[in-house]
């Protein structure tokens, strides 16, 4: 839609915002206005900078909490009592419209119905959005600088490289170049899956960050709920680590610590001066995202906070995006939303709707066992590559109850959505009678894990013994 033709990439926004404002205010008795972010001090700092200096009667406070911790500050109630929720995820919104703890805001939401993704403010006016994001991959190509157009858009061109020499034309070495030539422009998402890329790929947990969270929850709304963990089993044993935050994936594949970060384009592509871009490639079936705000339902500062959602989105602010350099720079705006992608979709709701369940699922399925899940698919990896087509024929039973072992998991689709499971997970850490802080349900969720690891080991052992083969045939 036009109207909404100006909004470009959160990055971008910042970079816009921070040359934009003039503090020519007369000074006046200072409101003050509670934000809630998950978005970094190296982000919102210079947002908040350039609104106090616009608006010199309001006075910002920023309280900085990761995805879930935003979600219990609101609806727990605890203090500071925030006005403002500034974050990427459309799901924590959701969550937080259901409880009542936010605002409508009729009076500048606008309406939309995009042909991909959700729309830019939601529906009922809770949700605003102010700029679009995209999931996908990051890394290095060789020398990224010398690798862009001047619109910024990676190269993804075959890198030439001399097999035996491990020398390659643009200066990389032949192990990572060869990567950047497999990854493609648009991966799909079975593609990180590879063995090939074992040890290759950081993320970081969804239980934290809610740009994670929708990543893990477009492959199970992709592939559905059964093959959706399997997929994510696999993949889960390709990382090298699972980071904290999500600024922590950037940083690693910048300094070379793994090879790829699952990401958003806007973590890739930073807007800070000096800071080397990575190349970024879009992941071809997810959505684009809404990176939105809320005003909070028991804010008292409603027409401050008003004018912070309006600052950002004012046509003054993001028309600057289209003037100057800025227009020539990797953006994304409204038109992404409108392209013609498929049937890619993304149901918030389902994903408000399970969030606690799959956020422990995963801690329990592949963070805290990643090393064994490593192990396990690798020594699959090893037996099928056998040059004996006999033998893998024979162990093709015993494989399937390995891989059964290691993608099933312990709840149903259906049971994944009762709030009454929801709420039994979501509990604060203080408040649980278990040493390591989980709650009876995710401890049984992990006896549950580590018994079918420690089967899946026993079969491999069977599977590995010199006359596995002669048992097995003779078991037919």
């Amino acid at each position: 839609m036009q109207k909404n033709k100006g909004y470009r990439s959160v990055g971008f926004l910042i970079l816009a915002i921070a040359i934009a404002v003039m503090a020519n205010a007369a000074p006046s008795q200072a409101r003050q206005l509670v934000v809630l972010t998950s978005y970094p001090r190296s982000f919102y700092e210079p947002v908040i900078k350039a609104f106090e200096a616009e608006n010199p009667e309001i006075t910002v406070s920023v309280v900085n909490r990761n995805t879930m911790n935003m979600i219990r500050t609101i609806e727990r109630a605890r203090s500071p009592h925030p006005d403002i929720v500034w974050a990427m995820s459309p799901v924590a919104f959701e969550v937080l419209r259901r409880s009542g703890a936010l605002a409508t805001v009729p009076e500048i939401a606008q309406a939309e119905t995009p042909k991909n993704g959700l729309p830019f403010d939601s529906p009922d006016a809770t949700r605003l959005g102010f700029a679009r994001f995209a999931l996908g991959v990051a890394f290095l190509d060789g020398e990224s600088t010398k690798h862009r157009t001047e619109k910024w858009e990676p190269v993804f061109g075959p890198i030439q490289c001399d097999s035996e020499t491990k020398e390659c034309q643009d200066g990389s070495d032949y192990r990572s170049a060869a990567l950047v030539e497999t990854i493609g422009p648009a991966p799909s998402l079975k593609r990180l899956a590879e063995p090939r890329y074992r040890g290759e790929i950081a993320m970081s947990s969804p239980a934290r960050s809610g740009t994670t969270h929708l990543f893990v929850e477009c492959i199970l709304q992709r592939y559905g709920w059964r093959d959706g963990w399997a997929l994510l089993s696999r993949i889960g044993s390709n990382l090298a680590t699972v980071t904290a935050r999500s600024f922590g994936v950037r940083d690693g594949v910048a300094n070379k610590r793994f090879s790829y970060g699952i990401t958003t384009d806007d973590l890739a592509v930073p807007p800070q001066q000096g800071v080397r871009p990575l190349a970024f490639a879009r992941l071809s079936q997810c959505i684009d995202f809404p990176a939105s705000l809320a005003i909070t339902a028991q804010s008292k500062e409603r027409e401050s906070a008003l004018a912070f959602v309006s600052f950002l989105r004012s046509p003054a602010v993001q028309g600057l995006i289209d003037a100057g350099e800025a227009k020539d720079k990797r953006s994304i705006d409204a038109a992404r939303a409108n392209e013609d992608r498929g049937s890619i979709s993304f149901d918030v709701a389902l994903a408000a709707n399970r969030l606690h369940t799959v956020t422990v699922l995963f801690t329990q399925m592949i963070e805290k066992r990643r090393d064994t899940l490593e192990a396990l698919w690798q020594r699959i990896d090893k037996i099928e590559s056998v040059d004996d087509p006999e033998r893998r024929a024979s162990l093709k039973h015993r494989l399937d109850r390995v891989r059964k072992l290691l993608t099933s998991i312990p709840v149903t689709d259906y049971m994944a959505q009762a709030p009454e499971l929801g709420r039994a997970l979501d509990v604060s850490p203080d408040q649980l009678p278990f040493a390591e802080g989980i709650s009876r349900i995710e401890q049984s969720w992990s006896d549950d894990f580590d018994q079918r690891y420690e089967r899946a080991s026993n079969l491999l052992n069977e599977i590995e013994t010199p006359n596995a083969l002669a048992t097995d045939t003779r078991s037919q």
